[in-house]
């Protein structure tokens, strides 16, 4: 399966059934690839504590847990059926079953046809007007059908008395295509999708853009970390590296590039403040950016200058704080939160 396809279909399980799964390929001692496992044909097993214990698919292989990438949406069971998660179509059961059962009503009426408008002779006058020969119903019928078919309307002459009443849509049926359109709300809300993506209209650019900015930067993140955070149980757990993470980067989506350069323009904000340089970036969440030495920055006009950093002691520990030391020294040496060198 090529990559992105396995992406593709691990979000649509995710989202839709609650669950994903893919398991993990070897080629003697080396990871090599990864096999999808369609959530559908997968069964999970959980132990006494509510924890995956594995899968078995097909109803007869079994993976244990330490060969899978397993991740599954939030759920409110308390049983072992809780390892599941709860996707959207559990949660639009019967939404989706309401709005199912309308368009399959409208599809049938629209397939069988109704007629737009009732023509009645008009027999209030004169019992024997109500006898209409056929070939007399069959030209004015002929005579109205290219009346009505034309754009701007006009006047039609029967040439006798006739009751004519127009066959608007009923409220039960009006009330069905307004039905209709809340289900379509209430899918959107449950799957935290957004109208504008969909092609509809918003009611300006700027509400617009906002919806992209949520939907880009709060709906879709959150869902990713579920995948994320599997990824990087089993990085760490092949590679034996307790400190790999693996990330979704939307930092590549246009309208989130607009918040970057807002953020941007508040480190500098903190730097003409007298922040160092590095902490200005981690304090606004880019702390990932590649600084030099506060050294080698040119301070800028009107800022003062930040004072010397001090090496790490031995209180002082993690990670975060020994590479915030090493950016603001001028030093070439990497070294770690004791103060060792790393290199």
């Amino acid at each position: 399966t090529p990559a992105v396809l396995l992406e593709q279909q691990l979000w649509l399980d995710l989202l839709l059934t609650g669950k994903c799964c893919s398991r993990v390929t070897w080629a003697g001692q080396e990871p090599v690839g990864l096999v999808y496992l369609p959530s559908d044909r997968t069964e999970t097993m959980s132990g006494s504590t509510g924890e995956l214990d594995g899968i078995r698919f097909d109803g007869r292989t079994i993976y244990g847990w330490e060969t899978l990438i397993f991740a599954r949406m939030p759920s409110w069971r308390s049983t072992p059926e809780g390892v599941n998660g709860q996707g959207h179509i559990e949660a639009l059961q019967k939404t989706l079953g309401t709005y199912w059962s309308a368009m399959t009503g409208m599809e049938k009426a629209s397939r069988t046809g109704r007629p737009a408008i009732l023509l009645s002779p008009d027999r209030s006058d004169d019992p024997a007007m109500g006898m209409i020969p056929p070939e007399k119903l069959k030209e004015m019928r002929r005579n109205l059908d290219e009346q009505f078919a034309k754009d701007h309307g006009g006047i039609s002459l029967v040439g006798r008395s006739m009751s004519v009443d127009r066959l608007d849509y009923s409220p039960e049926e009006l009330q069905q295509l307004e039905l209709i359109q809340n289900l379509q709300k209430e899918v959107l809300a449950v799957t935290g999708c957004v109208p504008v993506r969909l092609g509809a209209d918003a009611a300006n650019y700027a509400t617009a853009q906002e919806q992209r900015r949520g939907y880009w930067g709060d709906t879709l993140p959150g869902y990713a970390k579920l995948l994320a955070s599997s990824y990087t149980m089993v990085a760490r757990r092949l590679y034996r590296d307790p400190f790999i993470t693996v990330e979704k980067d939307f930092s590549g989506v246009p309208v989130l590039q607009e918040q970057d350069l807002l953020r941007l323009q508040k480190v500098s904000q903190h730097i003409m403040n007298g922040m160092a340089p590095a902490d200005a970036y981690a304090y606004e969440g880019l702390d990932d950016a590649p600084l030099r030495g506060e050294a080698d920055v040119a301070p800028l006009p009107g800022a003062e200058a930040p004072p010397a950093a001090e090496a790490p002691t031995e209180g002082r520990e993690g990670k975060v704080i020994a590479l915030r030391w090493w950016l603001g020294q001028p030093e070439t040496v990497r070294r770690d939160a004791a103060g060792a060198p790393l290199d």
